[in-house]
């Protein structure tokens, strides 16, 4: 079975199969700070985010890259 978000990927003829990996979030604590922590977020489908702050400061984030 091939990811269904990306191109299959071929060595000569023979299709390589990539391991379904389980995409998870957790808390984790570094150095006194709390974040937030995806794994396996390589896996995830793209998206785009528009974050606004109340300083009239904007961030735009996309998974794909620029």
């Amino acid at each position: 079975m091939t990811n269904q978000y990306h191109a299959p990927i071929f060595i000569g003829d023979t299709i390589q199969h990539l391991p379904q990996q389980e995409i998870d979030g957790e808390f984790v604590s570094m150095h006194g700070e709390m974040y937030y922590r995806i794994k396996n977020y390589d896996a995830m489908r793209p998206f785009f985010m528009s974050i606004v702050s109340s300083s009239d400061h904007w961030l735009f984030i996309s998974s794909t890259v620029g």
